[in-house]
């Protein structure tokens, strides 16, 4: 008897009721799954397969890099995935990178063009990198825009060239003389959410036009930010070099962070950057330039964050962010940065230029010979900047409250960095706790799904050592109650 999708989807309803219904009766131990880790190295031939979607399913699991860019061309199609949940389920390969190190002057067989090329043609789905890794990308983002609502999570960049800042025309959003860079994501629209993504690897952006009116926002996950950046980590270096003649004398920007260039409300949270930022402007076209170790220019909320990369830049140049623009409810908190910072004008150890009161401005730290003062243009800023000895003290560590630990013969290390923040419940490691994660067990106890042992350990919740129908129970009524 040939069953069909519609009917097998029922029977995985059904089973999952049972499941739960006799949860009170019977406890049912499962082992642990692991991927296998020696998986052949397939390149992307650069072509594009879309034929793994279809209206009706909301959930898709795609493997190979022609699906990745079968994805690319839905969305640039006018398809926004609303609704939709995209799962990777392999690493993939756009390039072969052994010759990664010269694509600066040889460029790879395949260019990348970016999930949501524009203001129109825009990513609105769930996309979900199951911590997998894309080598080799060129080019662009890997999504250009996510709009409202958006999520992209646990995803891997290395080996990847970032070459190209994207125009972005829609009224709704910023205008066209915005020129926008990032690894993850070129902009990202209110409430969407980035989070437990990296990139280990460059970007390297040349202004595109030498008399006329742009600004740039590049950033070394996300070009330009509204939403949320969560637990993202950049290990890439960033470059922008402008050979502008044009004297722009209102209203032209360029931000550049290690890893948002301009944040323009929203979060970043739990975010680092461990690469070296190096702005030029060759004619000194662009009248404001703001450049930080997490982000160019802020209008939002920073809070542990660090930045431990060099940054140098021409004008306005800090190790958290470049300019700061804080307030009441949007504050810059439980910062550190320990990166070199060099600047032809303004420069701060954790912020260069405030838009604002310093007030804003809290817990925050830096190494005393990154720069001359904590920010660029406070002269007796509250900003903490003991000698390197002192601060490798336990008694420093303890001064700047819970949300640092101390770390023996180091500087003073964020909560986070050393114990990590567990969400209850978060199976998929998103940092958060949602519907989602309750799939993820209730395939798994059908057999549907292989967790690895991380996944496998987060879904204990009853702490028994067990993964079976109890903890299923426990996530529905915990997502119930939320």
């Amino acid at each position: 008897m040939i069953i069909g999708r519609n009917d097998f989807m029922k029977f995985q309803k059904m089973v999952s009721v049972l499941l739960t219904g006799l949860i009170c009766f019977t406890s049912i131990s499962f082992v642990p799954v692991t991927a296998d880790e020696t998986t052949d190295v397939i390149v992307w031939d650069g072509s594009a397969d879309s034929f793994w979607y279809n209206d009706t399913d909301t959930e898709f699991y795609i493997s190979t890099a022609e699906e990745l860019a079968g994805l690319s061309k839905l969305v640039n199609s006018g398809n926004s995935m609303e609704g939709k949940v995209i799962h990777l389920t392999n690493d993939i390969y756009l390039n072969d990178v052994s010759k990664y190190e010269s694509w600066s002057e040889s460029n790879p067989d395949n260019s990348w063009t970016s999930i949501g090329i524009d203001g129109d043609d825009c990513f609105k789905g769930n996309f979900s990198g199951g911590n997998h890794t894309i080598f080799g990308l060129y080019g662009q983002a890997v999504f250009g825009n996510a709009a409202s609502g958006a999520r992209i999570q646990n995803l891997k960049l290395e080996q990847s060239y970032i070459t190209e800042a994207l125009s972005y025309i829609s009224s709704e959003t910023i205008t066209s003389s915005w020129f926008l860079a990032g690894s993850i994501c070129g902009y990202s629209s209110n409430d969407s959410v980035i989070s437990h993504c990296s990139n280990d690897g460059r970007i390297d952006i040349k202004d595109k036009n030498a008399t006329n009116y742009y600004s740039y926002g590049i950033g070394g996950i996300c070009g330009f930010d509204s939403g949320n950046l969560i637990y993202c980590s950049n290990k890439g270096n960033i470059s922008f070099v402008s050979n502008a003649h044009y004297f722009y004398s209102y209203g032209a920007y360029v931000n550049v962070g290690g890893i948002c260039g301009q944040h323009e409300s929203g979060s970043i949270e739990n975010c680092n950057n461990n690469s070296n930022i190096e702005c030029m402007d060759t004619n000194k076209a662009y009248k404001y330039f703001y450049t930080g170790g997490v982000c160019g220019s802020s209008d939002g909320t920073v809070i542990n964050c660090y930045n431990k990369g060099s940054v140098n830049s021409p004008i306005a140049c800090g190790g958290i962010s470049g300019v700061y623009y804080g307030s009441e409810n949007d504050k810059m908190l439980n910062c550190y940065n320990t990166g070199v910072i060099t600047s032809d004008g303004l420069s701060g150890g954790v912020v260069g230029k405030l838009g604002d009161s310093s007030e804003y401005v809290e817990n925050c730290y830096y190494l005393n010979v990154s720069a001359l003062r904590g920010i660029g243009d406070v002269e007796n800023d509250t900003i903490i900047n003991p000698n390197e000895a002192a601060m490798k003290k336990e008694s420093f560590a303890q001064t700047l409250g819970d949300a640092f630990v101390y770390a023996e013969g180091d500087f003073p290390k964020l909560a986070w960095e050393v114990y990590g923040i567990v969400v209850e419940g978060d199976i998929n490691n998103d940092g958060m706790f949602t519907l989602a994660d309750v799939i993820i067990l209730q395939k798994y106890l059908l057999n549907a799904y292989s967790m690895n042992l991380d996944e496998w350990n987060r879904s204990d919740v009853c702490a028994d050592g067990s993964v079976n129908a109890f903890d299923l129970c426990v996530l529905k009524r915990m997502l119930i109650s939320k």
